[in-house]
């Protein structure tokens, strides 16, 4: 049974609000931590893999910054790229855009689009993507999208149709968050 949690667990990534990261650690890490606990790589493999996430995310010149030594748009890339080092198969995304300015918002549309679509990182294998949030830009770059209300689907569309506002509306006050929280417990239910 063990077995068979852990195996759910490193095939989830999780990207909380704001990053989440170690406060006495620096960014790399961070970034490293899930790939010593499940892992057994060298050092200079771990070092690679470590190095690779921080030019992906455009941190490697903040590798030896603590999280309070970084902004915090800074730190929730730093999360994001702590969540994909195990290369999940699903990435939970807590409010990934929330006090974002333009210029890193459209970083985040840009990087998940090319997840969802099969990024080199994960070498070329579409990720699947679950984003609780208040701005429901995410959802313009997916290539199936749906808004959960009480943790029923309340509206599913395809590629290029439009987002209904109101729909939107619904679902941003508050009730998609349980969503994170659900679907974390119910993978380990099972």
């Amino acid at each position: 049974m063990k077995s068979l949690v852990r195996a759910h667990r490193l095939k989830l990534g999780v990207v909380f609000d704001g990053g989440q990261l170690l406060s006495g650690m620096s960014v790399a890490e961070n970034i490293a931590l899930p790939l010593r606990y499940h892992r057994e790589l060298s050092p200079d493999e771990l070092a690679a893999r470590v190095n690779d996430l921080l030019k992906q995310m455009d941190l490697a010149t903040m590798a030896d910054r603590t999280p309070g030594q970084i902004g915090r748009a800074w730190q929730q890339r730093a999360g994001l790229a702590r969540a994909m080092a195990l290369q999940p198969e699903v990435l939970l995304l807590d409010s990934p855009l929330t006090g974002l300015d333009v210029r890193h918002a459209n970083w985040w549309l840009g990087f998940l689009d090319q997840l969802s679509h099969g990024h080199r990182w994960m070498n070329g294998r579409p990720m699947t993507l679950v984003v609780t949030a208040d701005d429901f830009r995410p959802g313009a770059v997916a290539r199936r999208s749906c808004v959960c209300c009480q943790i029923r689907v309340s509206r599913n569309w395809a590629t290029g149709l439009r987002w209904k506002r109101a729909a939107c509306r619904r679902a941003a006050k508050g009730r998609t968050r349980r969503l994170l929280r659900d679907v974390w417990l119910d993978s380990f239910r099972s």
